[in-house]
This record gives structure tokens, sequence and C-alpha cells, in this order.
């Protein structure tokens, strides 16, 4: 690095020493330092190379000196992206100020997404929201979003970090077993997709409340949804099989068990109440209205609601029914 008073007059240092030409004047810098990155493999921050391009612009309140603007990424493109950036937003607030326009103030627009992610999180109303779906929203943006984007500024969130998340950085995270790191995906195909829909649904608010004009992530493609791979027709063939056996020597655990093969979820069958039944009739049948949470800092909650927030009817017929 070759940087002098008056003039930006760097060498580009390729990783293999190589040593490019010096840029003509006026043509800016760009060069390598070093900074904390937050690598989500290791979960942890390390030193990392950043690109820095600059270029020495005249100086509109100082036409003597000259203003240097500053654009850093992790490649070459994404610094000489962000100067140009910086340089457009630089010379659009000098227009303004100097028309007499007064800008309005970017307090909440240039919140940092960790920020934003606190405002949206403490706003979802508990009538909408479920105290379980709230916990899951906070998880995916602390454990997942936030420690690569937290710090990022609503404006500057652009597609191309976000489809770095999602398609590489989310996919590159290994499960960590007795402090060893593996060769086992920490998310599947379908983790990815939720942590990308609920950050989706923070990004639509934004852009509804005006802090930002567009949501970025409408640029990255969803995730796919990647349906389970079992064969259910031969799981069917083998529960049949294991009912029948347990009917026959009329194991204890066959009532336990049968009641699963209804399609309750284990919160619903742990919540059921006798009020839930309805055993005479032309239409014996069970009313799911509620089932067994789990919230932090509470316990284990009976909350009267479904995971779709409405009620369910089950028909009960033989063997259930008995």
């Amino acid at each position: 690095e070759n940087n002098y008073f008056g003039e930006t007059q760097v060498l580009i240092v390729e990783a293999m020493g190589e040593t490019k030409p010096r840029r003509r004047k006026g043509q800016g810098g760009l060069f390598i330092i070093r900074g904390q990155a937050w690598n989500e493999v290791r979960q942890a921050y390390e030193e990392v190379d950043f690109y820095r391009a600059t270029r020495d612009i005249e100086n509109p309140d100082d036409p003597s000196k000259r203003k240097q603007i500053t654009g850093t990424g992790r490649s070459p493109k994404e610094a000489q992206d962000r100067l140009a950036k910086s340089i457009e937003r630089f010379y659009k607030k000098k227009g303004l100020a100097e028309a007499g326009i007064v800008q309005k103030s970017r307090r909440n627009g240039s919140q940092r997404l960790s920020e934003y992610f606190e405002e949206w999180h403490s706003e979802l109303r508990p009538e909408r929201v479920s105290q379980t779906l709230r916990l899951k929203y906070k998880q995916h943006f602390y454990n997942h979003i936030l420690p690569t984007l937290g710090k990022t500024r609503l404006p500057d969130l652009g597609y191309q970090e976000l489809q770095r998340l999602f398609y590489e950085t989310l996919p590159a995270k290994r499960k960590v077993k007795a402090g060893v790191e593996t060769n086992e995906p920490l998310l599947g195909t379908n983790a990815i997709l939720n942590i990308y829909r609920t950050l989706n649904v923070c990004l639509h608010v934004a852009v509804k409340k005006g802090k930002i004009p567009r949501n970025p992530l409408s640029l990255v493609d969803t995730p796919e949804y990647q349906p389970p791979k079992e064969n259910i027709p031969q799981m069917v063939h083998l529960v049949d099989h294991i009912f029948q056996k347990m009917n026959e020597n009329q194991d204890p655990l066959f009532d336990h068990f049968l009641l699963a093969l209804l399609g309750l979820r284990r919160g619903e069958r742990l919540g059921l109440t006798f009020s839930s039944l309805t055993l005479t009739g032309a239409n014996p049948k069970i009313t799911i209205q509620s089932q067994l949470t789990r919230i932090s800092g509470r316990g284990l909650v009976l909350k009267p609601a479904t995971k779709s927030g409405k009620d369910r009817t089950v028909t009960l017929q033989e063997p259930w029914l008995s």
C-alpha cells in the first residue's frame, strides 16, 4: 500500500503476492484491510481480509481540498459497488441541501436489522401470533440471521447478501457434537425455508411501515420444500402388523399408541380434556380445541387453540371408539 496525502495511489495485492499496476489519478484505490467477521460454521468472530475501495472527489464545501469516499466489501466488486452507492448518496444529500430541501430524518430508515427486529418482534399481537411462534421467530433471528446481517442497516440490505445467507452460509453450517464439528448439516432444506419465511414476514412489514422501499428478499429464490422421503404405504403396512400383534397380546400400550394414529399432534394428544369428547349419538367425535405447550419462563401451559388457531373435528370409528 502506497497511500499519500492529497492523492490515493495504492497497489492491489492479490492472495498469491502478485502486484498489479498503479491506478491512474482520479480512478481511486483498492486495497486489502484486516477486520473481524462472523464465521457461521465456527460460530465465532475471526480475522479476515476485506477490500476497501476509495475515491477522492472535489469537496463542495472547500474546493481547495478533496474529500475521500470509501466502500468496503468481501470482494473487489462488492467494495466498488458500495463505493458507488456512497458517492451517489453524498451528491444526492448535498444537492438537496443546496436546493434548500430539509431532509427527513433517516432514524427509522437507517436502523440496523437487529434494532428493527426487536421493534418488529415487540409489536407482534398476542391474539394473532402465539407465544410459541414468537419464540420460533426469535430463535430464527438470533441463531441464524442476526450473526451475519444484524449490523447491516435496512437501506443497505441487498439481495446479494441475502442470497449468500440462504444458499451458502446456512447450508454450510454443521452440527457440533461433544465440542467437535461433524460433517452432518445443522439445517435441512425445510428448516432453511422456515427461516426464509420468518425474515420475509419481518421485511414485508418494514416495507409497509416505509422503512425500506421494497423487500430485497423478493429477489432471492424461495428455498424449495422437500417432502418426506419415507415410503408411506410400507410404513402403514408395518404399523398395521404391529398394532395387530399388540391387540392380540393385550399390550397395555395399545390404547396409548392407537391415539396417535388419529393424526393428532403430540401437544394436542396431551392437551385433550373430557369436554373435547362426544361419545354418544350418531356421530361420536373428538373436537381438538386446545393443546399442551411449553413456554419459556412459564413452563407447560394448556393453550386454548390448535396450531392453526381453529378447532378441528376428528370422527371416532372402531377401534378408536372402543
